[in-house]
Order: C-alpha cells, then sequence, then structure tokens
C-alpha cells in the first residue's frame, strides 16, 4: 500500500472515530400512565454513538396521590428492545445512586433523568418496567416507545 493510500485510510478511520453523537426521540406508544394514584408521564431518546453503540435517555415524572408513601426502585428497571428479553438497564458509572431508590410521600412530584447504556438499536419499539411499591396492581408499570 502506497503513503497516499495509507493516508487516506487512517484519515478515513479518524473521522469515523470523531462521528458525531446523535439524538432520536422516541415516540411514545402509551400515553400519560396511570396506576391507582402514581401517574407517570415519561419521553425517551435513543443516543446513538457511531463507535460506541445505543443510549436509552429517560425522563420520568411521577406524581404520587395516594395517602401512604410509595416506594419506587429504578435500580431494578429493565429494558427490551423489539420484543427480545428484558435485561436490566445499566446506569453510568457517575450516576447519582441515591436517586434509584426513592419513596415519594403523598402529593410527592418527582422527577427524574436516566440513561440506560448500550441497548440494542431499537428498530422497532422499546419498553421499560419501572418497580413501585404501595401503587397497587402488580407493581410493574411498564412504558413504551415506538423504534427508530
Amino acid at each position: 500500500m502506497n503513503g497516499r493510500r495509507r493516508g487516506a485510510l487512517v484519515g478515513g478511520l479518524l473521522l469515523a472515530g470523531c462521528a458525531r453523537a446523535t439524538t432520536h426521540p422516541l415516540q411514545p406508544v402509551t400515553g400519560p400512565v396511570q396506576v391507582g394514584e402514581l401517574a407517570l408521564v415519561s419521553t425517551a431518546s435513543v443516543l446513538h454513538r457511531p463507535t460506541v453503540g445505543y443510549d436509552l435517555q429517560v425522563t420520568l415524572e411521577l406524581t404520587w396521590r395516594g395517602q401512604d408513601p410509595l416506594r419506587v426502585d429504578l435500580a431494578r428497571t429493565m429494558v427490551r428492545v423489539d420484543g427480545l428479553s428484558w435485561s436490566p438497564c445499566h446506569f453510568p458509572a457517575d450516576f447519582d445512586q441515591a436517586r434509584l431508590i426513592r419513596t415519594l410521600d403523598p402529593g410527592e412530584v418527582f422527577r427524574v433523568d436516566f440513561t440506560c447504556e448500550d441497548i440494542a438499536r431499537p428498530g422497532a419499539s422499546v419498553e421499560l418496567r419501572v418497580l413501585t411499591s404501595g401503587a397497587g396492581g402488580t407493581g410493574v408499570t411498564e412504558l413504551r416507545f415506538a423504534g427508530l
């Protein structure tokens, strides 16, 4: 390989490594979710970093209207892409661990942003399972978004 071709190849590889990350908002399939006295509003987007992969960025707003405290356990959030098996959400190492498990008092509104790192490319759908205790029902709330 001559010097010019080798330079072009190395330059192309460097450019690919420096490719910009892009964010793709996902459309919710389920609107705001009501579970007993708990209201959840969610938004999500996928961050694609060409040389790294896909991360799911989520914003949850939980409004608790019950009479007793409600426990929310984000540490056990599960994610499923395109109907494949459920897997744990892998939070960034620098994520504030104190925000993962929270007790909401009656009338409290809790808003949290978090990222599930290294998910599969969401072609058709992304689903999240959030665990609560004290809202009634099964304690599992599923949120669904259309894929890319």
